[in-house]
């Protein structure tokens, strides 16, 4: 896993992010630092015990789109390739790979699951 992540200002200081609870913000910073390079993070359980927050703080997450639900152990981050571009010698490709079956990705970058 890297040692460090970008943030687009553009997303965590939209008004949509800014009116989430600061659980909700909180959960979501401490995703993107523990994602794989391609935006999944499968140890969200165990992030929210460490934080002592809610599910209820998680589902306004998914609510508002900022992270998809895959399955009950694993969720993808939708504006991963807005918040990292990631050099390919530096790139390490994601063990859930075969999971981009069930996504999108739209021209603007964000990840969207596919009905």
């Amino acid at each position: 896993m890297a040692k460090r992540r970008m943030l687009a200002t553009n997303i965590i200081e939209s008004d949509s992010f800014c009116s989430l609870s600061t659980s909700a913000q909180t959960i979501y910073l401490h995703m993107i630092m523990n994602a794989d390079d391609d935006g999944f993070v499968d140890k969200w359980k165990s992030l929210l015990r460490y934080l002592s927050v809610r599910r209820t703080h998680l589902d306004a997450l998914i609510d508002r789109g900022f992270v998809i639900l895959l399955d009950d152990d694993l969720l993808l981050i939708s504006d991963w390739l807005v918040h990292n571009k990631i050099r390919l010698d530096r790139y390490n490709e994601s063990r859930y790979s075969d999971r981009f079956d069930t996504v999108e990705i739209q021209p603007n970058g964000r990840y969207i699951k596919l009905l």
